[in-house]
C-alpha cells in the first residue's frame, strides 16, 4: 500500500491512494482496515483519508456503517470524466472521507456489531429520492436546506442499473452530484449511511448533518 503523509494545520494525516483489491464485503477487508488503524495509531497519527465512489452502496456501508468515517468533500471526476473500467463509465466522482482513528465515534463503531444511530432515515427530509420508474427525484433546495439533517438516496446496486439502463445510471450520477455539492456548499457533511427495503426495493440512504465539522467528532 501507499501511504503519502499530509499535514492539515498542526495535525498529520495519511491518505491511502491504493486499494487492497479485496472485495469490500469480506471480513478480510475489514480486518485489513483494523490492522491499518493500529499501525497508523502506533505512529502517533490520528487520521486516515481516502476516496470512494458514492454510488457504490457496498463501499458506502463499509465506510460509514462499519468504520465510522465522515465526509465533507465531494470531488467531481476525480480521475477524469471516464476511464476504460466498466465502473467508471458514468464519471469518476468521489467522496473524500476522513477516518478519525481514535475518536469516540470510531471506537464505539468498531466495538459494536451493528450500526447504532438515533436517526430514522425515513423521517429525514430527502434531497434526492427514488421517483417514478426508479429515476432520481430532486427536492427543492429552498424547502429543506437549513434543516438539521438531510438524506440522499442511491440505488442498492448501481452496477446493475448501469448494465441494464446506462442512461438511468447517468441520471443518478448527475442528481447525486448536484445533491452532495449543494448540501456541502451549504454546510452539511455526510455522517451516516443506511440500507433499507422499501416496497421490495433495496435502497441506500446517506444522512447529512448541518453545521458540523469533522473536527467536532472527537
Amino acid at each position: 500500500m501507499v501511504f503519502p503523509l499530509m499535514k492539515t494545520g498542526k495535525s498529520r494525516i495519511i491518505h491511502t491512494c491504493s486499494r487492497s483489491g479485496l472485495p469490500i464485503e469480506t471480513n478480510l477487508a475489514y480486518k485489513l482496515k483494523l490492522a491499518q488503524r493500529e499501525r497508523v495509531l502506533a505512529q502517533g497519527i490520528k487520521r486516515i483519508s481516502w476516496t470512494f465512489d458514492p454510488l457504490q452502496s457496498l463501499n458506502a456501508y463499509f465506510n460509514f456503517g462499519k468504520l465510522g468515517v465522515l465526509a465533507d468533500t465531494y470531488k467531481i471526476n476525480f480521475y477524469g470524466e471516464a476511464t476504460s473500467s466498466f465502473l467508471h463509465q458514468i464519471g469518476t466522482d468521489r467522496l473524500w472521507v476522513t477516518w478519525l482513528l481514535d475518536s469516540e465515534r470510531v471506537r464505539k463503531r468498531l466495538q459494536t456489531a451493528t450500526q447504532q444511530t438515533l436517526l430514522e432515515p425515513e423521517r429525514i427530509a430527502c434531497l434526492i429520492r427514488f421517483g417514478a420508474n426508479d429515476a432520481p427525484q430532486r427536492n427543492e433546495l429552498s424547502r429543506i436546506l437549513g434543516q438539521e439533517h438531510l438524506s440522499i438516496e442511491i440505488p442498492a446496486d448501481i452496477n446493475a442499473v448501469q448494465n441494464a439502463k446506462p442512461e438511468l445510471a447517468v441520471e443518478w450520477r448527475e442528481a447525486t452530484r448536484w445533491g452532495f455539492t449543494e448540501a456541502m456548499a451549504s454546510g452539511y457533511l455526510v455522517e451516516e449511511f443506511h440500507r433499507l427495503t422499501r416496497k421490495d426495493q433495496s435502497v441506500g440512504i446517506y444522512i447529512l448533518t448541518h453545521l458540523k465539522k469533522v473536527e467536532n467528532f472527537r
